[in-house]
């Protein structure tokens, strides 16, 4: 966090600059949302009923192999499409991991059993993530611990 050089920090009150990124709450969704997109691309059975022989009509064997090989050769496009999106989220996915598994261990080892901070509402809205880092936000209820406390 970085305090806003245009205004002068006061014993009740500071202001400081947006942390960059978005929530953590906010990737678990889009990351959700993404998913199911990917699931429902991969369903066949709307290119599947268009050779349904319902809707086949009076098509000959030659223009339903046609049909056939477009579909497939459509389908075939999407997954190499979805392989490279689903690669780049892979890595982008676990970078943002490992800055929370950072967070942990550092919360753990130097906030708590260390110095003895507690920021009193710590969850996944509390915290900021992109590619270049994770930020936690909000200590209004931070506070230091005391040696009992700690223990």
């Amino acid at each position: 966090m970085k305090l806003n050089d245009m205004v002068e920090p006061t014993v009740n009150s500071m202001v400081l600059e947006m942390a960059p990124g978005t929530t953590v709450d906010r990737l678990l969704k889009d990351t959700k949302e993404r998913t199911a997109k990917r699931r429902a691309a991969l369903d066949r059975k709307a290119d599947e009923a268009a050779l349904d022989p319902a809707n086949a009509g009076n098509l000959t064997p030659q223009q339903i192999a046609e049909i056939t090989e477009k579909r497939d050769e459509a389908y075939r496009e999407r997954l190499l499409k979805m392989r490279m999106d689903v690669a780049a989220e892979t890595v982008r996915l676990i970078k943002r991991q490992q800055y929370l598994t950072d967070l942990a261990y550092k919360w753990v080892t130097e906030g708590i059993f260390g110095v003895g901070f507690y920021h009193g509402d710590l969850h996944a809205g509390n915290m900021m993530i992109d590619d270049e880092r994770l930020t936690v936000i909000d200590f209004g209820n931070a506070t230091a611990l005391d040696e009992k406390q700690k223990i």
